[in-house]
This record gives structure tokens, C-alpha cells and sequence, in this order.
């Protein structure tokens, strides 16, 4: 091997090796993550109703830090038709399956701040519309 095409091999390894290394780190990971930021793009739409921070006006349940088994019954029922608000029905047809999951995921994730919604987390009046 000549000088250069020597130098040229030494200096790729470290490149290589953090490669290697960064595929091996995430490889477990790789569909949770991808889930998590398909969730977080998604939910940018859901938060102009379903406010982060609390409940919103009107009702509208804070979503946040819920159990994702329940978010995604939720979503499901409303895509089914078994859940009526025209809103949501609309909002959660649109939507397929890994989609829900995912933000089902993400809202689970987030820390949970203010007071939630007591109708809602009952299966009250507002969480049936």
C-alpha cells in the first residue's frame, strides 16, 4: 500500500468506527424514535386545541401525560364513529393506525401540568362529544 492510499485508510477509520458506533447506539431505538417524532410533528395540529399546559376553553381535555392505551381507544372511537364530535371524527379519520399510535405515544410522554379535565378523564359528557 503506498503512503497515500495508507493515510487515506487511516484517516477514514475514525469516521468509520464513530459510524459504527452511532448505528449500534440507535439500532435498538430506530422505530421508537420514529414514532416519537412522528408524534411530535402530528401533535402540532392536536395543541391548537388541546393545550400543553392545561385544559383549554370550551371543555376541550388536556391530553397530555394520559395513558396512550386510552388516547388511542380514544382516537379509535372517534374514527369509528363510536365517539361523536364532528372535530374529532374528522381529525381521527384522517389518521391511520400508526399515526395514533404515535401520538398516542408522544402525549404520553409529556409531563403532565395543570389540572386536567374531570368530565373527560370520567368518560364524561365532554369526552363522549
Amino acid at each position: 500500500m503506498h503512503y497515500a492510499e495508507q493515510e487515506y485508510v487511516t484517516g477514514c477509520f475514525p469516521k468509520i468506527a464513530l459510524a459504527a458506533g452511532m448505528l449500534f447506539l440507535t439500532a435498538g431505538e430506530g422505530p421508537t424514535n420514529r414514532l416519537f417524532a412522528l408524534g411530535r410533528h402530528l401533535a402540532q395540529e392536536c395543541t391548537s386545541c388541546h393545550r400543553p399546559d392545561g385544559p383549554s376553553a370550551g371543555g376541550i381535555p388536556c391530553i397530555v401525560g394520559r395513558d396512550p392505551k386510552y388516547l388511542v381507544e380514544a382516537l379509535q372511537m372517534y374514527k369509528s364513529g363510536q365517539r361523536t364530535n364532528p372535530t374529532m371524527a374528522s381529525v381521527a379519520q384522517s389518521l391511520d393506525d400508526e399515526q395514533i399510535e404515535a401520538l398516542a405515544r408522544y402525549f404520553a410522554s409529556l409531563p403532565k401540568r395543570g389540572g386536567g379535565n374531570a368530565s373527560a378523564e370520567k368518560g364524561g359528557p365532554t369526552a363522549q362529544r
